[in-house]
């Protein structure tokens, strides 16, 4: 796991972010416990693609699930993209108000 995927690089993107922490989720009714990280975006921003920066350089390897909404208090929707190292690209752009990272 890694602990430190709190830093997301979206040089366009104006967000406000929680800290990492190690929490138990719930990702499409199975229960989770791992590292993570949310973000806010005032007004939702469509989003191709994320390159995520963590202590540690990723492989491409790791299990980590995108959760995404469109507006802040819709329910979390699993999404589905390709990743080459830490640059993850959706299959379609997403319209997101509030992203969350679990790793």
């Amino acid at each position: 796991m890694h602990r430190n995927l709190h830093l997301l690089v979206l040089s366009t993107l104006h967000y406000v972010c929680s800290a990492a922490t190690q929490q138990r989720v719930e990702i499409q009714g199975r229960p989770y416990v791992g590292f993570v990280s949310e973000y806010y975006y005032p007004v939702p921003k469509c989003v191709v693609a994320l390159q995520i920066v963590a202590e540690e350089s990723l492989t491409g390897a790791e299990e980590i699930d995108l959760l995404y909404s469109s507006c802040p208090r819709d329910t979390l929707r699993l999404a589905h993209y390709r990743n080459d190292e830490a640059l993850f690209t959706f299959f379609e752009p997403l319209s997101i108000s509030r992203l969350l990272i679990a790793s």
